[in-house]
């Protein structure tokens, strides 16, 4: 599973195992978009099976998953997009079909003022992720709590660290333009950056990734959902 995950891609990944330890096991190290479970890895149903990578597979939303939409409307929070949201799909007789928000992993924050700071730590907080900050911010984050303070990993040069999936920025009249070139210059996947609105807030549902599951159900003996109809 380390060699996999190095590689960078994730799209789909398959497992067939009537083990259940095994399953849940490699399952939660695959680190992919669609995860199949006993059943082929191609053929994706939009809605039941939304489809979409990670990393170097695809950083945006899923096509047919709850935030797509919002990527293509201003001012859009997807409703119910929330650090470990689960919910079962509806789909075909003899699948389990299951879709999960998790969090991107660590995510470069760039902060002007203390204000700026704090705000992005929370958003950072509130969905599960870590923060990379550059050193030269560290007197910003003197009002920030203990708690808050142990999310960040500081960086002498942010250029030079391994590839984050997001960023936040906060909105200035500083020209940001240089900042996107490096970011978009670094190995890896490129990543989603967000400036802040007037507020200073950011879009929360962007900083978390999507993972679909489909389990094929009649693969260990029998479908027990059906089994268990009256």
């Amino acid at each position: 599973m380390k060699q996999i995950r190095e590689t960078g891609y994730g799209l789909t990944f398959g497992i067939h195992s009537r083990i259940d330890e095994t399953i849940d096991e490699v399952t939660a190290q695959a680190h992919a978009g669609n995860i199949y479970v006993n059943r082929n890895i191609i053929g994706a149903i939009v809605g039941v099976q939304p489809f979409g990578g990670r990393g170097l597979s695809g950083t945006g939303p899923k096509a047919g998953g709850m935030l797509y939409l919002g990527r293509l409307v201003q001012g859009f929070e997807a409703q119910g997009a929330a650090l470990g949201a689960q919910f079962e799909l509806p789909g075909p007789v003899g699948e389990k079909n299951l879709y999960a928000l998790h969090p991107r992993g660590r995510i470069l924050a760039i902060s002007y003022t203390r204000h700026g700071l704090r705000k992005q730590i929370e958003a950072i907080a509130a969905t599960g992720n870590s923060a990379l900050v550059p050193i030269k911010a560290i007197k910003l984050a003197e009002t920030l709590t203990r708690e808050e303070r142990n999310l960040i990993e500081w960086a002498d040069d942010w250029r030079q660290v391994p590839p984050f999936p997001h960023v936040l920025i906060e909105k200035s009249d500083t020209d940001i333009r240089p900042i996107l070139a490096d970011i978009a210059a670094k190995d890896g996947p490129i990543p989603i950056v967000q400036t802040s609105d007037d507020q200073g807030q950011y879009r929360r549902d962007w900083m978390l990734e999507e993972v679909s599951t489909s389990i094929d159900t009649t693969a260990a003996g029998g479908n027990a959902s059906l089994m268990a109809l009256v």
